[in-house]
């Protein structure tokens, strides 16, 4: 589980980080991003708050972890099965062009 934080509040930025030491990497390289800012990003958000589906506060290093890696595990099963679904529209459409092209030789 590859991690990076992005935390307004800066007590929370620290406690992550902290709870996180071996798990942290650039933004670029992780699998996902832990904030306590609910917005839009390029990457899966982990976001915590009183809103929060994943993790509310107050929370121990326990919880925390146990939330993450239950996302980390949602998150790449979606991908695999994104992958899957990526190669069987891959074959569907490689089998659709040789059996429309099957087909136009044989009434040609």
């Amino acid at each position: 589980m590859k991690i990076a934080i992005n935390c307004e509040c800066s007590i929370m930025q620290k406690t992550l980080e902290i709870f996180l030491k071996n798990y942290l990497v650039d933004e670029e390289e992780a699998d996902f991003i832990v904030s306590d800012i609910n917005k839009k990003s390029n990457k899966r958000v982990f976001y915590i708050g009183d809103d929060s589906p994943y993790l509310t506060l107050p929370f121990s290093k326990k919880d925390l972890l146990y939330a993450l890696e239950e996302f980390d595990f949602i998150v790449k099963d979606n991908n695999l099965k994104e992958n899957l679904e990526d190669k069987i529209s891959l074959l569907v459409d490689e089998f659709k062009l040789k059996l429309i092209k099957l087909v136009k030789e044989h009434y040609e």
